[in-house]
This record gives structure tokens, C-alpha cells and sequence, in this order.
């Protein structure tokens, strides 16, 4: 279960700080003045948000220049900046500005926050590992920075690492579910399935959506109970009718019980919404070959490369169908493939079986 790949994470690029609202008022008929500097940053800053929400964002950064030229001092300037330049995919120049926009904070968790936000976005782990230990030192006590870092954790494959963040950050803050599901994510990866499913099991208590179902499904089906990661896959269908990944491992679950044409209704309806997606191919080709009709396998094995030639997986597996065909050369010629791709199966096959 990779990121974003069967639930959409909490965690967005939202830059939900606005500019501090000028304050006008009497107080024993002393009048508050504000200076005109001020009127004329935020006024600018206005058209800047106006003009970004209309989607015009490359005329964004001058008008917001020439409000941090005429005053410096106020962050949201340049968080949306940033905001603007990583969406250009101006990566070096967002960073940049955020470091200047820390130099002027009291509080620099919330800069250093964003620059490791971004650098997590563009996978570069180590400085996104950086930039968030730097947020935490000077805020320990919030709990989005150590969800995030589990993110990285994550990402970097270190389950383990990964798992103390979050639970970190649920010692925090116990009551997003999002982060139990994160912390299912990285227990299922690192094989602690029924601590997974408890998590899961946890953020469905707070509340129930539809990739947390899937999820768990996902585990149970991992445990191999089959009976309830289809009955996990089902509610998730039933809460969300187009939430097409549950069919997909809904077959899943099918497949591995044994039910062939269970599963192949799964996957048809899967690819129906979905045939752009190699993986209900591949999945529904796997299932014809248990089910003798070769032919429609390696069809669909065909697809599944045709939409994803880097997937060792479908090598592998039209090697297999294409060997019980009866076609070793064929056979011999897609498991080498998959072996040059990483399947060490394939590579195993190609060994015993090919000269």
C-alpha cells in the first residue's frame, strides 16, 4: 500500500494562515491608525489571492515582491509566494523563500514545516527528514509535525522509524483518524498485521471511510481471512459506490479464497472504470490462468505491459501462462525480462528453465 495509492492522505498543501485582519477601533476616543504601508500590503496581498484563486499565477509573485519590497514583516506574503513557485515546480526558489520568511519569525516551526512539506512532495527524503527535525525543535508539541515525519519514515522504508512518529503524534493528538490510518500503513508494511488491522480498526472508529475499510481489507486479506476482508471491501463499496479499489481487492480476496468467478466479476467490474489501470489486468489474467483459459490470460497480461511496460509482475506471469502453453521459448523470453526488471522469481525460473 503505497502513498496515495489506497487512501488519500489527510495531509495537503494548504496554506490555511491568513493575513492578520487590520484592526480598526476607538478606544476613549483614541483612534486606532493604521499605517498606510500596512493598507497597501494587504491590499496587494488581496489581488494576490484574488488572482491565484482565478488561477492567474504568473502574475502572482510580482504583485507579492512588491508587497514584501514595501513590507517585509508578514509571513503569509511569503508562504503563498512558495505556494506559487512549488505549484511552477520552482522547487529551489520556494525553499528559498521560506528560509526568508524564517529569518523574520519568532516561531519558525510553520516555515521549516512547508519546506519539508515540499521537499516530501519531490521525494527528497533526506532534506524533507531535515526540515521537519528542524520544526520539531521549535515546536515538540504539534502534533502534524510528527505525522509528517512518519510520512518520511514512510516513504524512506523505515517502518519502524515510522511508527514511533505517528504514535507520537497520536500521544499528541488521539482523535484524527487519519494518523492510526498511517500507522495501520506502516504496521501492514512491516508485517504486523493484526496491530495493523487494530489500527485500522481505530480510525474507523472515529470515523468510517471508505479507504480505511479497504485497507483493513487488505491486512485480512494478508491474514487470510478472506470472509471478512470481503465483508471490509463490501462496506467500503457501500459507503462509496465508486470507490473503485475496493472491487479490485475485493477480487483479490476472491482469488486467494479460491473463488475464481467471484473474483473475475470483481476485476471486470474494476476494469470497467478503471481500464486504464494495468493492475486489473494483470490481476483478472491471473485468474483466467487458474482458470485454464490461457489465451484470455496472456490478453490480458498484454494490456496490463501495454499500459505498464516496467511491471515485472505481468512478465512473470504471461512467462508462467505462455510455459503452460507449451511456448518455453516464450516463456524463457518474458521471465528474463521480468528478471532484468527485479523479479527474483523470474530470474529463479529463467536459471532452471532457459539457456
Amino acid at each position: 500500500m503505497k502513498k496515495n495509492k489506497f487512501l488519500k492522505h489527510w495531509l495537503s498543501f494548504l496554506l490555511i494562515v491568513c493575513l492578520c485582519s487590520i484592526a480598526y477601533g476607538q478606544q476613549k476616543n483614541q483612534t486606532i491608525v493604521v499605517s498606510s504601508k500596512e493598507q497597501l500590503v494587504q491590499q496587494k496581498y488581496n489581488d494576490a489571492v484574488a488572482k491565484y484563486e482565478k488561477g492567474n499565477l504568473a502574475e502572482v509573485p510580482k504583485i507579492l515582491d512588491e508587497a514584501i519590497a514595501i513590507n517585509g514583516n508578514f509571513k503569509e506574503l511569503y508562504f503563498l509566494l512558495s505556494k506559487v513557485q512549488f505549484e511552477n515546480n520552482q522547487i529551489d526558489e520556494a525553499v528559498k523563500t521560506l528560509q526568508t520568511c524564517a529569518q523574520i519569525l519568532q516561531n519558525k516551526d510553520s516555515a521549516y514545516y512547508l519546506i519539508a512539506f515540499m521537499y516530501y512532495q519531490s521525494n527528497h527524503w533526506d532534506d524533507a527528514l531535515t526540515y521537519v527535525n528542524k520544526a520539531i525543535t521549535e515546536n515538540e508539541k504539534d502534533f502534524k509535525l510528527f505525522n509528517l515525519k512518519g510520512l518520511i519514515h514512510a516513504s524512506m522504508k523505515n517502518f519502524t522509524a515510522a511508527i514511533q512518529d505517528y504514535s507520537k503524534a497520536i500521544e499528541l493528538n488521539g482523535t484524527a483518524s487519519e494518523i492510526y490510518a498511517d500507522r495501520g500503513l506502516a504496521n501492514y508494511h512491516s508485517g504486523n498485521y493484526p496491530v495493523a488491522v487494530i489500527d485500522f480498526s481505530e480510525a474507523i472508529k472515529i470515523k468510517a471511510l471508505p479507504p480505511y475499510y479497504n485497507n483493513r481489507a487488505i491486512v485480512k486479506t494478508a491474514m487470510q481471512s478472506y470472509k471478512e476482508a470481503i465483508e471490509d471491501c463490501s462496506k467500503a463499496i457501500d459507503l462509496d459506490p465508486v470507490f473503485y479499489d475496493a472491487y479490485n481487492n475485493r477480487g483479490l480476496a476472491h482469488l486467494a479464497a479460491g473463488d475464481l468467478y467471484e473474483a473475475l466479476n470483481e476485476f471486470d467490474t474494476y476494469i470497467k472504470y478503471n481500464p486504464t489501470q494495468y493492475k486489473g489486468y494483470n490481476y483478472r489474467g491471473i485468474t483466467f490462468n487458474y482458470l485454464g483459459e490461457y489465451e484470455k490470460a496472456v490478453s490480458d497480461f498484454d494490456k496490463s505491459i501495454e499500459l505498464n511496460q516496467n511491471d515485472a509482475e505481468a512478465y512473470l506471469n504471461r512467462g508462467n501462462t505462455k510455459e503452460l502453453m507449451r511456448d518455453p521459448a516464450g516463456a524463457c523470453q518474458d521471465w528474463k525480462m521480468a528478471a532484468k526488471l527485479g523479479s527474483k522469481n523470474a530470474e529463479n525460473y529463467a536459471e532452471k528453465n532457459c539457456k
